[in-house]
């Protein structure tokens, strides 16, 4: 399932030049699924430079960043963007060194998809859980368990104390708690496969998230 979620665009500085670079192709980031399962929006400032003569962009350089899945996928896009080629004036130099905001936000349709896959999961049972994750882990070996769709669903459960975004240290604090959980999860389930997923979470954080619910 797939849809776009809003990612907004915010020049923050261009110098070096008078000129202000204008898009040929406007970057396209995506948003990282991990953190839209979570519920997670997030910020990236990144800087970069752009050739005057062909509207090339080099030296893509993350400044800041609220999480490092946004930073990948806003480096990614920024390094496909083009922009307009323009004649520089005398004595200036070639390239423009430019600065800019990505903001990663969820409309109101994108936050209620996510709180419907969260108030899902106590439908999920431990037997479809452990076949997720040992396929996970067979295709996805290079990714850490936490963005498994499954276990960023339930992260985000967790960080949520209002249908709105949790902030980035609810969601810290979320992951956390669940990765610490995670091994003891993974056991129960195992050996009952027919018990709910999410009553296979130990107890205290079972009960917040039914809380949340």
């Amino acid at each position: 399932m797939k849809r776009w979620f809003g990612i907004l665009l915010c020049w923050c500085c261009a110098v070096q030049a008078e000129h202000v670079p204008t898009f040929a192709q406007p970057p396209a980031p995506v948003y990282p699924r991990a953190m839209r399962l979570v519920g997670l929006e997030g910020a990236v400032r990144i800087g970069y430079q752009v050739d005057s003569r062909d509207g090339s962009v080099s030296h893509v350089t993350v400044k800041h960043s609220d999480h490092a899945l946004f930073s990948a996928s806003a480096e990614a896009a920024i390094a496909k963007v083009r922009f307009e080629p323009w004649t520089v004036a005398a004595g200036e130099p070639l390239k423009t060194d430019v600065v800019q905001s990505l903001l990663f936000r969820m409309d109101e349709q994108s936050m209620a998809m996510t709180l419907d896959a969260q108030a899902a999961l106590p439908q999920l049972q431990c037997k479809l859980f452990s076949y997720y994750l040992a396929t996970y882990r067979q295709i996805r070996s290079h990714q850490p368990l936490w963005q498994m769709d499954s276990v960023a669903t339930s992260i985000g459960l967790l960080a949520r104390t209002s249908p709105a975004s949790p902030t980035l240290l609810q969601f810290k604090q979320a992951q956390q708690a669940f990765e610490a959980a995670l091994p003891s999860i993974e056991r129960r389930c195992a050996g009952q496969p027919d018990l709910m997923f999410i009553d296979a979470w130990p107890q205290q954080l079972r009960d917040l998230a039914l809380k949340q619910l």
